[in-house]
This record gives structure tokens, sequence and C-alpha cells, in this order.
């Protein structure tokens, strides 16, 4: 198990994998699940990661994000699971449907120095398009 802290060729200080995985996983149940905004400026360095969230918030109000798997590498962790959620606000193209959700997604999280600098996330959002029914 690696959990030695060193410096990479950049300065910056490389956490351990479990350390990462620690901080991915304090972010799913503890800062997107309860949208306690504490924990992601405490675990978020990157104001355009935290807006993003921010905004699925008001979206989706009872999210939550299910990692069923988790990898980390270097100072990348990737999860992969089940995004849940009520769907009652419009979200960029995806018209508010009032649809409870289940997506498969990815996730794709960047750390330095035991934050969070990065995201990219890539979730089945084929649920989103249909058109509400009733």
């Amino acid at each position: 198990m690696a959990t030695s802290k060193s410096h990479n060729t950049a300065g910056f200080l490389n956490m351990g994998l479990e350390e990462n995985k620690a901080i991915i996983r304090r972010l799913l149940q503890d800062g997107l699940a309860k949208q306690d905004k504490s924990v992601l400026d405490e675990l978020i360095a990157a104001k355009h990661v935290r807006d993003e969230w921010e905004l699925k918030f008001g979206s989706f109000p009872d999210l939550e994000l299910r990692a069923e798997h988790m990898i980390a590498e270097g100072d990348e962790v990737w999860t992969r699971g089940t995004f849940r959620a009520t769907h009652v606000r419009d979200f960029g193209r995806y018209v508010a449907s009032g649809k409870f959700v289940e997506l498969p997604y990815i996730d794709w999280w960047v750390l330095r120095d035991g934050k969070i600098v990065d995201n990219w996330g890539i979730w089945d959002n084929r649920q989103l398009l249909l058109p509400r029914s009733g």
C-alpha cells in the first residue's frame, strides 16, 4: 500500500494513493451527498470544479454518487458508479423532468497537495434526454 508522501518534479506534494482515495470518498459522502459547501471549500482548490458541483446541487437536490469502483495512480483518482438524483431544475441543455434518475458515471479527479484541482466526468445521460411522462 503506497501511503508515503514525496514531491514530484513540478514541486507538488504527492499524497499517498490511499490518502487521495480517502479525500475523494470524503468529498462524495460528506461534500456531495450532504451538499456541504464547507467540505467542498476544504477539499476542492479549483473554483471551476466547485462551481460545477454547486450547479448540480440546484438541479439535483437529492444528489448521491455511489462509487462502486475507485482506482488511484499518482495524483489521480478514478471512480465508476451510479449517479442517483431527482432532476428538478434545468441543467445546461437538460430540461428538468421531475424524474428520479440513476445514471452510470465515471469521474476522473486530479489532486495536488491534498486538494482537488480538476475533475472530468462522463455519465450516461439518456434518461435526462427522454421526455417527461404523464
